[in-house]
C-alpha cells in the first residue's frame, strides 16, 4: 500500500509475517480478527514503524496504575483516543515493515480511524523514537517482543534487493525468467559436451 497518511491505524498483511517468522508477532489469525496498528514513517531508512493496538483497556489501565504506584517508568504502554475511541498503544511490541506489506485502513461502518491532533501525533512520534532506541539497546519490556533488529535487517535488505532490481530497470520476473534461461543454456552446453565426448569414446 503506497499512500501511507499520518494518524491513520492499518492491517498488515500474511505475506509480511510468513516472510520475517517471528513467533512474537500478533498474527492474524482468522478473517474476523486481524490485528491493527498506528503507522508512522522513518524518514531516515523510509521504513514505516508500526504500534500494535488494544482495545483491552481495562487490562492496561491496571498495568499502567501498578507500574507508577511502583515509581516504574509506562511510556510504553499509552492510552490514546483515536475518533473517540480509546486505543492501547503497545509501543513495546513495535516493528519496523515496508509500504507494501500494508493491507488496508481499520474502520468501523462510522468511518477510518484516525488522529488529527497535531501535538498528540507529534508525541506519539516522539515517544515511539524513544522508545525504539531503547529496543535497539535490547532493553526488554516484556519476554515476548518482537525482534525488532532481525526484522529491520530483513526489511532493509528486501528494500535493498528492491531499489538494486529498480535502478536497473529489472523485475523480479525477469530475473527469475533470465535466471531459467541462462540455466537451461548451461544444461545445453553441458549436454552437447556430453554427447561429443561419448562420440570420441566410440
Amino acid at each position: 500500500m503506497d499512500n501511507i497518511e499520518k494518524g491513520k491505524l492499518y492491517f498488515v498483511k500474511d505475506e509480511f509475517f510468513a516472510a520475517v517468522e517471528d513467533k512474537f508477532l500478533k498474527v492474524n489469525k482468522e478473517q474476523n480478527y486481524r490485528p491493527h496498528y498506528y503507522a508512522f514513517q522513518d524518514p531516515e531508512s523510509g521504513l514505516l514503524w508500526l504500534i500494535p493496538c488494544s482495545s483491552q483497556i481495562s487490562k492496561y489501565e491496571r498495568i499502567i496504575a501498578a507500574k507508577k504506584q511502583h515509581h516504574k517508568p509506562s511510556n510504553h504502554i499509552q492510552i490514546i483516543a483515536v475518533s473517540g475511541k480509546k486505543q492501547v498503544f503497545l509501543y513495546q511490541d513495535m516493528f519496523p515493515i515496508l509500504p507494501k506489506y500494508i493491507m488496508g485502513v481499520y474502520k468501523n461502518i462510522y468511518g477510518e480511524f484516525q488522529i488529527k491532533d497535531p501535538k498528540l501525533l507529534l508525541q506519539i512520534e516522539v515517544n515511539a523514537k524513544k522508545i525504539i532506541k531503547l529496543l535497539r539497546h535490547g532493553v526488554k519490556f516484556t519476554p515476548t517482543q518482537p525482534d525488532i533488529n532481525r526484522i529491520e535487517h530483513i526489511m532493509l535488505e528486501e528494500q535493498k534487493d528492491f531499489d538494486l532490481n529498480k535502478g536497473e530497470g529489472i523485475s523480479s520476473e525477469k530475473i527469475s525468467l533470465q535466471d531459467r534461461i541462462d540455466d537451461a543454456r548451461e544444461k545445453s552446453q553441458k549436454n552437447h559436451i556430453k554427447r561429443e565426448d561419448f562420440h570420441i569414446e566410440r
